[in-house]
């Protein structure tokens, strides 16, 4: 038995573009990303396909996510009936965009403002576990009118969680020098509008000047990092010493579809990589801690997940290894349990969760 897995950086209506190649992140969403974001709001494809996408996370031992919609109203709002009647632990956001994308899935402030207003008021709160994140797809797809607006809200729903793209790619980089040629960087063009808090993740983050660095960890803020997604676009690799050292959360996203997997036991032993291809390493304990507790830190739940302390919600995945004839063998011989627990990341399997558990109700058939 082993706490839930929290997923900090996710997109729903991403879910079936896992493994489209030969693009950079900008050509990527372009080509790829954009059309099935617009594809998905279309008819009831959101009602059919949401159920879907929560099982496919439970499968892999994840009870808690942060998720990105699309720009749709209506989209969101099947994801969050769906998070609801699976028994999901979720934080959902509708992505704010304003410009630079095909005009079917912009939204203009006073719209987005609207029905932003809409879902929080429905959803945030529900059932002790559905809550909603102020989602600024990322601040180039955002005008100030747009970035204002979405810092306002923040300051006027204080428990609000803001999710975001930042620093992914050299190439956003010179896009945000190119939208933003008054701010002195990335991050001032959302810190300057309110939305750089205790209450924020940032995704990715490989990027980060130190300035930023200092500024992040005075503010308060999260990061999620998405290995696979980072090396499956050929982003970069995830400075994680420089946070370390400032002290400032680290945890996990699968960020599908450009990560490429559901499971976030495949994207901690991808996290392990990355570290020792910086020449540098990351202990077992520090990737349990990163998937577990460090998640809760970073959506404000530790209070009620993130391990198995007296007073905490009930969310369990039990995993049978003897379903693994190799694994089984390797854990038989270590009574370590950091060393059985390294040992799983890399033999993974989905047939090895047995059951999950979200508050103390069996989510998995």
């Amino acid at each position: 038995m082993l706490p839930g897995f929290v997923d900090t950086h996710i997109h729903f209506p991403q879910m079936f573009r896992v493994g489209c190649y030969g693009e950079s992140l900008l050509g990527w969403l372009e080509k790829y990303i954009f059309p099935e974001e617009e594809r998905m709001s279309q008819g009831n494809l959101a009602a059919k396909y949401s159920p879907l996408f929560f099982r496919e996370l439970f499968k892999g031992g994840t009870t808690t996510s942060m998720i990105v919609s699309n720009s749709d109203l209506k989209t969101t709002h099947f994801l969050f009936e769906a998070a609801k009647a699976t028994g999901a632990r979720a934080i959902i956001g509708k992505a704010s965009m304003d410009r630079m994308g095909p005009k079917s899935i912009l939204r203009g402030t006073a719209q987005d403002q609207e029905e932003t207003y809409q879902l929080i008021e429905k959803w945030h709160g529900e059932a002790e576990r559905l809550y909603y994140a102020i989602t600024p797809r990322f601040s180039p797809a955002c005008s100030l009118k747009t970035l204002k607006m979405l810092g306002q809200l923040s300051q006027e729903y204080p428990t609000l969680r803001v999710q975001t793209h930042f620093a992914e790619t050299l190439e956003e980089l010179k896009l945000v020098r190119e939208s933003f040629p008054n701010f002195k960087d990335y991050l001032a063009t959302y810190e300057e509008h309110g939305l750089i808090h205790s209450r924020t993740v940032l995704a990715h983050a490989i990027f980060a000047t130190s300035h930023e660095l200092k500024r992040i960890k005075t503010r308060g803020a999260h990061i999620s990092h998405c290995p696979t997604s980072n090396m499956f676009l050929g982003s970069g690799l995830y400075p994680l010493e420089k946070f370390s050292q400032q002290k400032t959360v680290t945890s996990i996203g699968t960020d599908v579809g450009a990560g490429t997997s559901f499971s976030i036991w495949s994207s901690l032993a991808a996290a392990y990589q990355v570290q020792r291809l910086r020449g540098g390493d990351i202990t077992p304990g520090q990737l349990f801690h990163m998937a577990t507790l460090s998640g809760a830190q970073a959506l404000g739940l530790e209070d009620h997940i993130g391990n198995f302390n007296a007073g905490k919600f009930a969310d369990v995945q039990v995993l049978d290894w003897s379903k693994s004839p190799i694994l089984r063998k390797n854990i038989e011989h270590s009574q370590n349990p950091l060393e059985r627990f390294f040992a799983t990341l890399f033999q993974f399997e989905r047939g090895l969760i047995s059951d999950v558990f979200i508050q103390g109700k069996k989510v998995t058939d």
